[in-house]
């Protein structure tokens, strides 16, 4: 709730994300000449190449974004409604932004909880930290860093639900674990580091795991 009621704009860090999802939706173009000079949308965090203008940021936020506008553009032509910019860039914010944040928010509170054993503690902890950070404004504004933090924390939920889960230990799971930390590295390459990190604690939970199995069956 408190994701959806407050909104920022993001300026031209968002906008040139937005332009190039409007242009991939609405021109099936990577280029974003008609949307990096328009109003309410003008963006400088563009490139310029070949006579045409591009977003330069990761391309993650994007992704996600063009995944989400696409069927909203549909439904819009389909029954004759017309989507205002204002409007499509707070519906992207919070659909992009915003409700991953709030469901790595909801693990958040299931890890902390199975850890202390107590429903308030991992209550004051997560609001602590997803309304008492920086994570909250970042939650708020097309920005890519709070999409990233959320897809690295849901990664590292996964893969510890794999270490007290084994039975989880299944194709579909290993390749949604596979999915959310290469979205969180095209959202932010800076999330290198930290995805080979959980990379690593992967290969240890699974490395355990196959010990154990092994010990138990000699």
């Amino acid at each position: 709730f408190a994701f959806a009621y407050f909104y920022q704009d993001a300026g031209g860090n968002g906008n040139s994300r937005f332009g190039l999802i409007l242009a991939a939706v609405q021109e099936r173009r990577l280029t974003i000449d008609s949307f990096q000079n328009g109003p309410a949308i003008r963006t400088d965090d563009k490139a310029y190449y070949d006579g045409h203008f591009y977003s330069d940021k990761d391309i993650g936020t994007a992704v996600l974004g063009t995944l989400v506008y696409l069927p909203m553009y549909w439904l819009a032509r389909l029954f004759h409604i017309s989507l205002s910019l204002s409007f499509t860039k707070y519906a992207l914010t919070y659909l992009v932004v915003g409700l991953p944040s709030a469901f790595a928010g909801s693990l958040m509170y299931v890890l902390t909880k199975a850890i202390s054993g107590s429903r308030f503690r991992a209550l004051v902890v997560t609001l602590a930290i997803m309304l008492g950070t920086i994570s909250f404004p970042f939650s708020l504004a097309f920005f890519s860093h709070q999409l990233a933090a959320a897809l690295l924390f849901t990664g590292f939920y996964l893969i510890y639900q794999l270490k007290v889960r084994p039975e989880l230990y299944q194709g579909w799971y290993i390749y949604l674990i596979g999915l959310v930390l290469g979205m969180a590295l095209i959202t932010e390459y800076t999330t290198a580091l930290i995805v080979a990190a959980l990379g690593l604690y992967y290969v240890y939970v699974v490395w355990n795991r196959h010990t154990f199995r092994r010990t138990r069956n000699e």
